[in-house]
């Protein structure tokens, strides 16, 4: 396996619309080469083989098997993931996965456990850590600009036009959630304690299949967040972004983060409002980003150096299961309409 400096040898597990901006992304990280394709379908994996020169197969377990393969990336849908992380570190593989880590808190524990036994890595694309916006956020945070964080309000808007799997096998709560889970607990540095959640079926109106979730979070030192998600955007929503803002408020200052236009305002107690700059962060859709550094590039390189012992994961399985038990203690609120204490949720 892989020492110190190596080029590390991926294989790409699914290639569906993440997992092909995965394949493009590598292109650009150094020291990676992406040696084998895996999808349960033929026409999209083998387009991208002809595309990029890689081989493909239709059987994951092939690309577990081959002893020059170091790494996996893990792109199949979330229901999928956690099996198929579980036998690729057995295999003895690295593994990055998509968030959320699994579907639930045991396969997210049987995940770590996993890795542990394997000595590999295993990395959570939370991939919001590695939002240039929200890394500056956390830089000025960490140096005081606003005092103490005691209020977080986190909003994600996304287009309708989800895969089915996401809407009947997953759901939004489990699939979506994490993104700003992730973001408050990072920002304010505390964990969730108690979760109240309502959501509904508002605009795709399906029982059962909700498209909006509210939450009211207090985390351990007493602060407090609100969070609004929903998957109600038009499809031909004008943006490649979802509609992100996020207003931190602290015990000398506020910051306000609106991911639409990258834009980030500090409000100090003396001082008055500062703009620390506008921030882009570019997707991966078409063309050069034009850009040496933006979010998916560098959650890749970080997992890249990783594997490769260069580094320590930002995003390890034990931090992405802390949101997954907030996930979990919101599905027993929405059970019974009742706030949940984190950690002490049994419906999952």
């Amino acid at each position: 396996m892989t020492h110190p400096g190596d080029r590390l040898r991926i294989g790409l597990l699914g290639v569906g619309a993440f997992g092909s901006w995965h394949l493009k992304v590598y292109h650009e990280v150094p020291d990676v080469e992406v040696v084998l394709l895996a999808a349960r379908t033929a026409d999209r994996v083998a387009a991208l083989s002809g595309t990029y020169g890689i081989p493909y197969t239709l059987d994951y377990r092939e690309v577990l098997a081959r002893q020059d393969i170091d790494a996996v990336d893990v792109c199949v849908p979330s229901h999928l993931q956690a099996a198929v992380a579980i036998e690729a570190l057995a295999a003895g593989k690295h593994v990055l996965v998509e968030k959320p880590m699994a579907t639930s808190v045991a396969d997210g524990a049987r995940m770590i456990e996993a890795a542990a036994a394997a000595g590999r890595v295993l990395m959570v694309g939370h991939i919001e850590r590695f939002n240039p916006s929200l890394r500056r956020a956390k830089a000025l945070i960490a140096r005081g600009r606003i005092g103490r964080p005691v209020k977080i309000s986190a909003r994600r808007n996304s287009r309708s036009n989800k895969a089915e799997w996401e809407w009947e096998t997953v759901g939004i709560l489990t699939h979506f959630t994490g993104h700003n889970i992730d973001v408050m607990r990072w920002l304010m540095a505390d964990d969730v304690v108690r979760v109240h959640a309502e959501s509904g079926s508002l605009v795709r109106g399906v029982p059962g299949q909700d498209d909006a979730v509210c939450m009211f979070l207090r985390f351990a030192g007493g602060g407090m967040g609100v969070l609004d998600d929903s998957w109600c955007l038009p499809p031909d929503f004008p943006t490649e972004e979802n509609d992100t803002r996020i207003d931190i408020l602290g015990t000398e200052g506020s910051l306000f983060i609106n991911d639409l236009d990258q834009t980030l305002h500090l409000c100090e107690r003396g001082k008055g409002w500062s703009f620390p700059g506008m921030l882009r962060w570019p997707g991966v859709r078409e063309g050069d980003p034009g850009v040496e550094s933006y979010a998916l590039k560098d959650e890749l390189e970080h997992f890249a150096r990783s594997a490769r012992g260069l580094a320590e994961p930002v995003i390890t399985g034990e931090e992405a299961l802390k949101t997954l038990r907030v996930i979990d203690a919101a599905h027993q609120s929405l059970m019974t309409g009742r706030p949940a204490d984190v950690g002490t949720a049994t419906t999952r």
